[in-house]
């Protein structure tokens, strides 16, 4: 079974609360129990609430096969540049190099700062 991909505040609001239960519990019985959470975790039962009404599906798989957590685009955009820094330091392909430099000058525009990349 594959474990399904979830928002990082998602899974770590699953994780929070399954950590705090008894272990004899049946996790997706508490975990859709919102009368119980709403009462001991006000917080994270707004957060998965949300993302339970919106994606009814993969919440319950989610709790019966397990979940991870999923990367963020600046997680994803740091990977991509760490691998194209990597194969340039290891070929001394130019085209890695460009690449590298590409995802630079593209958050220099943007203004945004990704740590890994320009920070």
């Amino acid at each position: 079974m594959e474990k399904v991909k979830l928002p990082k505040e998602v899974a770590e609001s699953i994780d929070y609360i399954w950590g705090k239960c008894d272990r004899g519990s049946i996790k997706h019985l508490v975990l859709t129990n919102w009368s119980h959470l709403d009462q001991a975790f006000t917080k994270q039962k707004g957060i998965l609430q949300d993302y339970a009404l919106e994606n009814p599906m993969e919440y319950m798989k989610a709790l019966v096969e397990g979940h991870e957590v999923e990367q963020t685009p600046e997680e994803k955009l740091t990977l991509t540049y760490l691998d194209y820094e990597q194969e340039y330091y290891k070929t001394r392909n130019p085209a890695y190099y460009n690449y590298c430099q590409a995802i630079k000058m593209t958050l220099d525009i943007l203004k945004l700062k990704v740590h890994g990349i320009n920070t």
